[in-house]
């Protein structure tokens, strides 16, 4: 029990067959409090809830600010400290390499490194 009364915040970590969701597992096995954060649509509470009673499934959106503070604040309410944070959250294109465009290229951006100073 490595990480007996954790509390592990996992952004985009709502996904069964994602790196987020199995790092959520062991560190759950490993005897953490699991606070997955994902979008609405990913359904993190579904997703906690396979891990346990005792997780925690918010809905956040890294690329902004207000929502990565909401969710700080929502997993202090719940749980009175944080000790662990998974930068998880990142996105793709479809597109090859040479097609992708501005847009795409700025979204990717905002997720991944955004995300990560917002949530940090």
């Amino acid at each position: 029990m490595l990480l007996k009364d954790k509390v592990a915040i996992i952004t985009g970590g709502a996904g069964q067959n994602g790196l987020g969701f199995s790092t959520a597992r062991l560190m759950a096995a490993q005897g953490a409090r699991i606070v997955i954060l994902d979008l609405e649509r990913a359904e993190p509470a579904g997703a906690a809830a396979r891990l346990g009673v005792q997780h925690l499934g918010l809905v956040a959106d890294v690329t902004d600010k207000a929502s990565c503070e909401a969710a700080a604040a929502a997993v202090l309410k719940q749980f009175g400290r944080i000790d662990i944070l998974v930068n998880n959250a990142g996105i793709t294109q479809p597109a090859k390499l040479l097609e992708i465009t501005g847009k795409d290229y700025d979204r990717i951006l905002d997720v991944s490194l955004r995300g990560t100073l917002y949530m940090s």
